[in-house]
């Protein structure tokens, strides 16, 4: 499917593998266990490059957010999930449950807000004065 389609691919829910079984009978699949797969069976080379962007762009966040957290346990949190999820999906379909990729999406996002620089983690003038 991918060699008669490799630029656009065949289209969501479009491919579906079909086989004769050890036992002669016709069998099919519609979803490869490899999220990475089936994206370019599905969308072609764009739609891998796009998820090849997406997924170094979330690199390229968690990278520059190590610099600027109080503490490294958020940090630590969100790289082992996405590392997790990212490693995982070579062997399984996990895209397709939208809680797993949700819950990842939000514990990088718990880890981007310091990306802004520390004067977010730093009280403003007004706040210190108020303390005292």
């Amino acid at each position: 499917m991918i060699a008669r389609h490799p630029l656009a691919g065949v289209g969501p829910g479009r491919a579906t593998l079909r086989w004769t079984g050890a036992r002669g009978g016709l069998r099919a699949d519609e979803y490869g266990h490899d999220e990475y797969l089936q994206v370019l069976t599905d969308l072609g080379v764009i739609g891998a490059a796009l998820v090849t962007v997406l997924l170094g762009a979330v690199t390229w966040v968690l990278w520059r957010a190590r610099r600027n957290l109080p503490g490294r346990t958020i940090w630590a949190g969100a790289v082992a999930a996405a590392t997790a999820l990212a490693v995982h999906s070579g062997f399984d379909f996990l895209w397709h449950i939208p809680a797993i990729p949700l819950t990842v999406a939000a514990l990088v996002g718990c880890a981007v807000p310091s990306i802004a620089g520390p004067e977010i983690l730093q009280p403003s003038a007004n706040e210190r004065e108020d303390e005292l």
